[in-house]
């Protein structure tokens, strides 16, 4: 087989090809589809919220909620000044059956966001459990996780014999 045949058959398949109005069509459209499912995500998630979230909150702990909820009020705050968050403090002795017939329901209907359940061993386990309907909100989780940390952390180090001033002071982030 000649090698000059090969290729003459091929430069003619791929003009061929070329000349096709899907190829054309093709060649446009694809990048112009890949650019909007890349864009897109990033444009709906920069969009701010416009009313207050609820979050039904277990702290089995009984030592976080309160001090995250005035953490996170302060930091995540809606355009109109109202807080981003408020949570509904659910009652410590709650079983996971009332859970299941009070609060899962509402979640479903999207009266809450989500019910957060914070473990009694919250200091050692460092474990939070989060149940909502839509996983896929890592923003709002991020943020909840961030203010409930800040308040952990705080809490361990004054536990230890860290004055809370003095914990702020050393714990400050970095500015990038």
């Amino acid at each position: 087989m000649n090698i000059n045949k090969m290729l003459q058959v091929a430069r003619w398949e791929f003009v061929e090809r070329v000349r096709t109005k899907a190829f054309i069509i093709g060649i446009f459209i694809t990048p112009l589809i890949m650019g909007v499912f890349a864009t897109l995500p990033s444009i709906l998630a920069s969009r701010s919220d416009t009313k207050t979230k609820t979050i039904a909150v277990l702290d089995q702990s009984n030592m976080l909620v309160a001090d995250a909820q005035v953490y996170i009020d302060s930091r995540y705050k809606l355009d109109n000044g109202k807080p981003n968050f408020h949570f509904e403090i659910i009652p410590p002795n709650t079983t996971q059956e009332q859970l299941q017939a009070q609060y899962y329901p509402r979640v479903f209907n999207d009266e809450l966001i989500g019910v957060l359940i914070i473990p009694a061993d919250v200091f050692t386990s460092r474990t939070l459990e989060m149940r909502s309907e839509n996983a896929g909100n890592i923003q709002d989780v991020n943020k909840i996780e961030r203010g409930i940390q800040k308040v952990l952390v705080a809490k361990a180090a004054e536990q230890n014999g860290i004055k809370a001033d003095v914990f702020e002071k050393v714990s400050k982030s970095l500015d990038t």
